[in-house]
């Protein structure tokens, strides 16, 4: 075998062992990506609600009349339950698009001979 076979099989060695390398380096980075996403959401969620509740139950030390305060209460929850489902159709469609992605990621692996 001349040397030069030999240097052209170690370097395509080499790059299977790199592509396999990346790929085992996609899936969980797809995945830690994923999650911090999702985790995003709803940190920005969770706050979105705490300031509501802050603004309601400002407004409700401030009201008149129980009448006033029972309007009050209803628009709040009103509003809460839409906010609720806005988050979850958020959430679902980052659930989606994780899952192509991290679908795509298992299923294609880098061919580069270079990890991503």
């Amino acid at each position: 075998m001349s040397a030069t076979k030999g240097v052209g099989r170690a370097a395509s060695a080499a790059d299977a062992i790199q592509d396999r390398v990346a790929k085992s380096i996609v899936v969980p980075k797809t995945m830690l990506e994923a999650n911090l996403r999702a985790t995003s959401a709803l940190l920005s969620f969770a706050g979105h609600r705490m300031q509501a509740q802050a603004e309601f139950l400002g407004r409700v030390l401030r009201c008149g009349n129980v009448e006033q305060a029972a309007t009050m209460q209803k628009e709040f929850f009103e509003a809460m339950v839409a906010d609720y489902n806005r988050e979850m159709t958020e959430l679902m469609a980052i659930a989606r698009e994780n899952s192509a992605i991290f679908a795509s990621a298992a299923a294609a692996p880098p061919k580069s001979g270079k990890a991503a």
